[in-house]
């Protein structure tokens, strides 16, 4: 038996026109899958079983992102700033036992510290003389997830950083041309 359960919460705060900050959770149960709970061995490939494991719990998802944005009419100036990040407890991974003669067991089991990170922020501005939009722009992403081998848990970890450059030049109803390099 698993409960379903799909909380949320939102708040945002104008601070001052054009001006914005704002908080959102979302949380998130994810079930075991009928082929992670049964514990039937699956040996159609004798070097790879795969065993189920009726004692799985349900996972849970919490989401929580932060953002803010920001225009000054009088300036042309704007910029926004925003970061995601998601955290995963009891998450269904794998377990995997390689034998010394290369035959592997797989079997799904609950684990925690998976988390996933991202964030972006950047700022522009209208150049009059040129009639053109100027923006800068920073990213990152980051990543960890457990899995276990050989009864050892494991962590693989990806990260990464992008920038931004843009340029944007249109005319209502004419056209729009935009180079971003990142």
């Amino acid at each position: 038996n698993f409960t379903n359960l799909f909380p949320t919460g939102n708040f945002q705060y104008t601070y001052k026109a054009n001006h914005s900050l704002s908080v959102r959770y979302d949380g998130k149960t994810i079930q075991p899958t009928i082929g992670q709970l049964q514990q039937l061995r699956n040996n159609n490939n004798p070097l790879n079983e795969y065993i189920g494991n009726p004692f799985l719990k349900q996972s849970f998802r919490h989401n929580t992102a932060i953002n803010h944005n920001s225009y000054n009419f009088l300036k042309d100036l704007w910029s926004y700033q925003s970061i995601n990040i998601n955290i995963t407890e009891n998450a269904i991974t794998n377990s995997i036992l390689i034998a010394d003669n290369g035959k592997r067991i797989t079997q799904p089991v609950n684990t925690n510290g998976n988390i996933s990170a991202n964030g972006y922020m950047g700022m522009g501005k209208k150049i009059k003389q040129f009639d053109l939009d100027f923006g800068l722009g920073l990213q990152f992403n980051y990543a960890k997830f457990n899995e276990i081998v050989n009864y050892k848990t494991n962590g693989n970890k990806n990260s990464n950083v992008s920038f931004s450059v843009n340029f944007r030049k249109s005319k209502t109803k004419l056209y729009e041309i935009n180079l971003e390099n990142n």
